[in-house]
């Protein structure tokens, strides 16, 4: 599911029931943290590509990480 879909059922979801103040306050605060945390997972996951820490293949990256733990022991 993207998040544009996600985004359309949540505002489905507004519709169906009535929100108290209190209820509508939390399920937004809730989906703004929800946000923040994607994009600072992402922002983070850029600066480690940009850095050249992580390569574009998360497959690759996991065998190397394996790689290295190996060589470790």
């Amino acid at each position: 599911m993207n998040h544009a879909d996600a985004t359309g059922q949540l505002r489905k979801a507004e519709e169906l029931v009535r929100w108290t103040c209190g209820e509508r306050i939390r399920f937004l605060w809730y989906r703004l943290c929800l946000t923040v945390q994607e994009m600072a997972y992402a922002n983070g996951r850029m600066i480690e590509f940009q850095m050249g820490l992580t390569s574009t293949d998360s497959t690759t990256d996991r065998q190397s990480r394996k790689t290295l733990s190996a060589s470790d022991e």
